[in-house]
C-alpha cells in the first residue's frame, strides 16, 4: 500500500490534462494497427498539449526550478 500511494502522489502532482492524456493516449495505442500510427497519437497529443497554459506554467516552472500550479486550462 505505501508503494501505491507513492506513485499515486507521483501522478496527482501532474497536470490534470497531462494525465488525463496520458491514459487516453495508452488507451487508444492498445488498439493501433502500425508503430507509425501508435507515433502519429502521441504527436498529436504531445502537439494539444503544448498548447495549454499548463504547458507555459511547466516551462516556467522547470525553469524557476520550482513545481507549478496548475489551472487544467
Amino acid at each position: 500500500m505505501p508503494t501505491v500511494l507513492a506513485v499515486a502522489s507521483e501522478i496527482v502532482a501532474n497536470s490534470p490534462f497531462g494525465v488525463w492524456m496520458t491514459k487516453e493516449t495508452l488507451w487508444a495505442n492498445l488498439e493501433t494497427p502500425s508503430l507509425r500510427a501508435g507515433i502519429d497519437i502521441e504527436n498529436r497529443t504531445q502537439i494539444l498539449a503544448s498548447f495549454t497554459e499548463d504547458s507555459r506554467r511547466a516551462m516556467s516552472g522547470f525553469l524557476a526550478g520550482e513545481r507549478p500550479d496548475w489551472q487544467n486550462k
